[in-house]
């Protein structure tokens, strides 16, 4: 048996394997600057997208409040006017 093929104390470790050559092949967990940025752009970019479409709706709500702000001032004008016109008559 060589000195490769002799069990090295933990299961399935041998005590010619290092582990610096086994992390040298393994994929770093932590991502890299180049994924950060993508990341991050794409994470603005959503952002941006949703804000927009906020915007949007918030703007049709604006409108919508706007034609009810002007019926209501048309109502009191009516109203008023009404108001006037029945006290003249008095």
């Amino acid at each position: 048996m060589t000195q490769r093929e002799r069990p090295a104390g933990r299961a399935g470790e041998t005590t010619g394997a290092r582990p610096a050559e086994r992390r040298s092949y393994v994929k770093s967990l932590e991502p890299s600057s180049r994924e950060l940025v993508e990341q991050s752009l794409y994470s603005a970019a959503r952002q941006l997208h949703d804000a927009r479409e906020a915007l949007k709706v918030a703007r049709r709500r604006v409108v919508q409040l706007e034609d009810v702000v002007a019926y209501w001032q048309e109502l009191n004008v009516a109203v008023t006017s009404d108001r006037r016109a029945d006290a003249v008559a008095r």
